[in-house]
């Protein structure tokens, strides 16, 4: 099986879209996340859970953004 990484992705944390070819990712339950800073990335692999509930995993398919503060 060859595994297609997507140019772009949205990170499950901030919902910031991002590119994956310089992004952070980490791998949860067998499917990979791409994470914009450090930060994130440690915030989703403590937490990773609360970053993938339907609710969030709606939002973030619906095309909705935030940005860093």
């Amino acid at each position: 099986m060859l595994w297609v990484v997507p140019a772009r992705d949205i990170d499950p944390v901030c919902g910031t879209q991002v590119n994956t070819n310089n992004a952070k990712s980490t791998v949860h339950n067998g499917s990979a996340y791409y994470l914009c800073p450090r930060e994130c990335r440690e915030v989703f692999e403590v937490g990773s859970e609360t970053y993938l509930g339907i609710e969030n995993l709606q939002l973030l398919s619906s095309g909705s953004e935030t940005t860093h503060a």
